[in-house]
């Protein structure tokens, strides 16, 4: 408190004033004072970025050599199986197909191929990167694979039933299917159900793919695409069916 704050209190008070004509002190109601408050800051904690050369890896024979740079992120699901039935099979040569990295229902995250080498994740695609149409997007993107069922369809006697290799398997699972929908690009949509990604399991694809991000500047918040929007001929790809794909870019991209 300053000197003049001080004597102000102290003087505040007391006013001479004159009643008939004689001077008398007058005490006066001191106007409030509202001291200045600290603000507090509170700061979110610095979380640090996944540490890409920790991650398990399992290599695959299933890749090739990049035509082009990484310009991009494909997201797909897996299909019925488990996270280490589907790394299995990824890894075996008679599969002809692989990812780059394969994300389990609690968090499970097992690299297949090097980000350097181009994956076979992505089949006939086509989609526009840096303003130009490209084809064959497994040149240019990192294919992550998320496990998860598929589309699940509710039949006419109530029951939920899956595709399983060629025939329709009952969903027996304790998690309850949801209703979804995605839209391609010619607008056409498909609805359906899906058993709901654990938080754990996307928790685990945003901290892959902020690391991915950071390494890789050049891919931002549109060139992270599912399957389904790249797939050729159209529609014959559905994945990753129900996965909210706005709400992992922009926790990606921290908004």
């Amino acid at each position: 408190m300053s000197f003049f704050d001080f004597m102000n209190g102290v003087f505040w008070p007391l006013r001479r004033v004159n009643t008939n004509n004689k001077p008398v002190l007058q005490i006066v109601p001191q106007p409030e004072v509202i001291q200045d408050q600290p603000i507090l800051v509170v700061e979110k904690p610095i979380v640090p970025l996944l540490d890409l050369a920790s991650v398990t890896y399992r290599e695959s024979p299933n890749k090739s050599d990049r035509k082009d740079q990484i310009r991009g992120i494909v997201l797909h699901h897996t299909g019925p199986g488990t996270f280490d039935g589907i790394v299995n099979w990824l890894i075996n040569p008679v599969a002809k197909v692989s990812a780059h990295y394969v994300v389990g229902v609690v968090g499970e995250l097992t690299q297949l191929v090097n980000t350097q080498r181009k994956a076979w994740h992505a089949g006939p695609s086509k989609y526009t990167l840096d303003g130009v149409v490209r084809n064959d997007l497994n040149h240019c993107t990192i294919g992550i694979e998320i496990c998860n069922i598929g589309v699940v369809h509710k039949y006419d006697d109530g029951k939920f039933y899956y595709e399983l290799g060629a025939r329709q398997a009952e969903y027996k699972g304790k998690i309850a299917p949801q209703e979804a929908s995605i839209t391609y690009p010619s607008g056409k949509v498909l609805s359906g159900y899906f058993i709901p990604y654990p938080k754990v399991q996307t928790d685990k694809v945003v901290e892959l793919c902020k690391a991915l991000v950071a390494k890789y500047p050049q891919i931002g918040r549109e060139d992270i695409m599912t399957h389904f929007n790249i797939a050729l001929p159209e529609g014959i790809k559905n994945d990753p069916f129900g996965l909210d794909i706005q709400n992992i870019i922009n926790r990606i991209f921290g908004e």
